[in-house]
C-alpha cells in the first residue's frame, strides 16, 4: 500500500471518530471542541471554517471510493486486496457516524446539515453499488475480515456495520465466520 493512500485511510478512519460539538482543524488535523476559543481561534488565527470542512470530506470520501474500487477489482487475484477492501468499506460505513456528528456540532447552518445528509445518501448508494455489482459481496460465503466487538461511537459494534454491510442473503457475519475460512482456504489453494 502507499503511503498517500495510508494517509487517506487514515483521514477516513479520522472522520468516522469525530464526536458530537467537535470540530476539525483541517490545517494540523486535529479535532478541536466546539466552545468560544475555537470559535475565536478558528476565525481569526487559524483561519478554517466548515468550507474547508466539507472539502475534506468530500475529498477523503472520494479519494476512498476510488482507492476501495481499485482493491475490488484487484481483489479476485489476491487475499491482500480483498482484506483491504473489506476494511475500506467498514470505514466508510463508519464515517457516516462522524458525518452525523458535525451535522449535529453545527446544527444552526441548514445548507451545511443538508450537504452533510447528501454525503452520507452518497456514501450509502455508492456502498449499495459495490454490494450489487462485486460478485464476493453477493455470496453467501462474505470474504470479510471478522473483527472483535469494538463498540464504535454511537455504540453499534463492528459486527453491527458489518451485518449492515452484508447483502440479506448473508445471515450475520458471527454465523458466516465458517464460510469464510472455507472460501479464504478455497481462494489460497487456486
Amino acid at each position: 500500500m502507499k503511503n498517500f493512500e495510508e494517509d487517506n485511510i487514515s483521514r477516513l478512519k479520522f472522520i468516522g471518530k469525530i464526536k458530537k460539538g467537535e470540530k476539525i482543524d483541517i490545517k494540523n488535523m486535529l479535532i478541536q471542541p466546539n466552545n468560544m476559543y475555537t470559535k475565536i481561534q478558528r476565525t481569526f488565527v487559524i483561519v478554517d471554517d466548515r468550507n474547508n470542512t466539507l472539502n475534506f470530506i468530500l475529498e477523503t470520501i472520494n479519494k476512498s471510493f476510488n482507492e476501495l474500487l481499485i482493491h475490488l477489482n484487484k481483489s479476485k487475484d489476491n487475499l491482500f486486496d480483498l482484506n483491504i477492501a473489506s476494511n475500506m468499506m467498514l470505514d466508510l460505513q463508519s464515517a457516516k457516524n462522524g458525518l452525523n456528528n458535525l451535522k449535529d456540532t453545527y446544527a444552526e447552518d441548514l445548507m451545511f446539515g443538508c450537504k452533510i445528509d447528501t454525503i452520507i445518501q452518497d456514501v450509502e448508494a455508492r456502498l449499495e453499488d459495490i454490494k450489487s455489482s462485486y460478485e464476493f459481496v453477493k455470496q453467501k460465503t462474505c470474504p470479510i475480515n471478522i473483527p472483535t466487538k469494538n463498540v464504535l461511537a454511537n455504540n453499534t459494534t463492528q459486527l453491527d456495520v458489518l451485518n449492515d454491510l452484508l447483502p440479506s442473503s448473508c445471515s450475520s457475519v458471527e454465523s458466516n465466520v465458517g464460510s469464510l475460512l472455507s472460501y479464504q482456504t478455497t481462494r489460497n489453494n487456486e
